[in-house]
């Protein structure tokens, strides 16, 4: 890797496609790779294949003889899931109160970066209820729901996925956070509230 730089190979590999394939890609200008001016070799940032993957390219997935398309998509979202998805499981019911005060600093510091968030809590617990009032005076949005875990999907750099299922769908929580210091502070913030 040339300074922060990938080659076709490299790239490729990344991208878990073959070198042929991205290099069809730049013809049909669907990535566009920087040259070197003394060389001509095809270099690639991380940030190039970042918005890459965001725009969905990678989606396409090539019809070739003996490929199968569904199973290879399969393989692929299996692959990420493995490599990517990050779950917790702990009892919201008893938080430790060390962790809270942490959590309220970092969730304070995503909610002034613009960050909308919003916290599942159930209300038979009464500490539950407690931490969800010191929440709202912070600027957390609150609402009623019981929480099984909460999965947090590190997709690349820049972009955090969050999922708090419910048994209720309407308190469930989904959303794709796109900016790496809020996706960072976000993360901070779920990593401690539910450390097991």
């Amino acid at each position: 890797m040339k300074s922060g730089l990938l080659k076709v190979s490299e790239a490729a590999k990344l991208l878990n496609v073959h070198p042929a394939t991205l290099r069809r890609w730049e013809k049909e200008k669907r990535i566009v790779p920087i040259r070197d001016k003394n060389s001509a070799y095809r270099y690639y940032s991380l940030e190039l294949i970042q918005e890459f993957l965001m725009r969905g390219e990678k989606a396409k997935i090539d019809v070739r003889w003996g490929y199968d398309p569904k199973k290879a998509r399969i393989e692929e979202l299996m692959k990420a899931q493995r490599s990517l998805d990050v779950i917790v499981s702990h009892d919201v019911t008893t938080p430790d109160p060390a962790d809270h005060k942490e959590i309220l600093k970092t969730g304070k510091s995503a909610i002034e970066r613009g960050l909308k968030v919003r916290i599942i809590r159930n209300l038979d617990y009464p500490r539950m209820k407690e931490m969800a009032e010191d929440m709202r005076k912070v600027g957390y949005e609150t609402r009623n729901g019981s929480v099984f875990g909460v999965t947090i999907s590190i997709q690349d750099s820049k972009v955090v996925r969050i999922e708090i299922p419910s048994d209720s769908p309407d308190t469930r929580f989904d959303m794709i956070i796109n900016d790496s210091k809020v996706a960072r502070s976000f993360s901070l913030l779920f990593e401690g509230l539910w450390k097991g």
